[in-house]
């Protein structure tokens, strides 16, 4: 115990350097304390700081990866939940890091997606184009994840909505025209409703003229 006392103040040390060599080092400890004792009730908050450093690395894919982990090591059905059942306060704010990860890796993947598309088209590159694709699609499957874990989120509608301008530029168009459909009908909210019901037209519209395209509806 008293060893990873020392360790856990080393890592913070490290952390307040504030530097990529000394960030390095912390990740390397912090992620050796969690290795170490995977149930430790303080395990949750090694791993923001985890996420802290790739966020001031401003490291995509370290960013990224180091919210997928916070979900997939502290959610509710990991080892590490049921061994701190009686932990109430761990719990409480494990959930909190949970959900922050997790909006915030969807929200990160559909801008890089959206950067990616923007340099594709300015620099007029298919390759590029289709990489968008891709990770359009890893948006649109990220912010399901959210709403499957926090489907009571306050944060519920606007990510509904999210999802389906992912889903949509990720070329499923009849998937978005659906989620589209339950964003303009949702009774509670009205913040994307016309954007919303624009967008299903489009859709609709999208799929028939491909359906022509393709031989599969006649032409007018």
């Amino acid at each position: 115990p008293y060893e990873r006392e020392i360790l856990q103040q080393y890592a913070d040390v490290l952390f307040e350097y504030r530097d990529e060599a000394h960030f390095n080092q912390a990740v390397l400890c912090y992620n050796r304390l969690i290795a170490q004792q995977p149930n430790d009730p303080k395990n949750p908050e090694y791993q923001a700081k985890i996420v802290a450093i790739y966020d001031e690395l401003m490291d995509f894919r370290g960013k990224t990866k180091a919210r997928d982990d916070m979900a997939r090591l502290f959610g509710k059905k990991t080892d590490w939940y049921k061994k701190n059942q009686e932990n109430a306060a761990a719990l409480e704010k494990a959930n909190m890091l949970v959900e922050v990860a997790l909006y915030q890796r969807a929200v990160f993947l559909h801008m890089n997606a959206q950067e990616l598309k923007f340099d594709a088209k300015s620099a007029d590159d298919p390759e590029k184009l289709a990489e968008s694709v891709v990770e359009y699609r890893k948006a649109a499957a990220a912010y399901l994840a959210y709403l499957t874990r926090f489907p009571k989120s306050a944060k519920s509608y606007e990510i509904r909505f999210n999802r389906a301008e992912a889903v949509y530029y990720s070329d499923d168009l009849p998937l978005a025209g659906k989620l589209y459909a339950e964003v303009r009908d949702d009774p509670k909210n009205d913040e994307y409703r016309e954007d919303a019901a624009f967008s299903v037209i489009t859709c609709a519209e999208k799929v028939i003229s491909n359906e022509v395209a393709e031989g599969i509806l006649p032409e007018k």
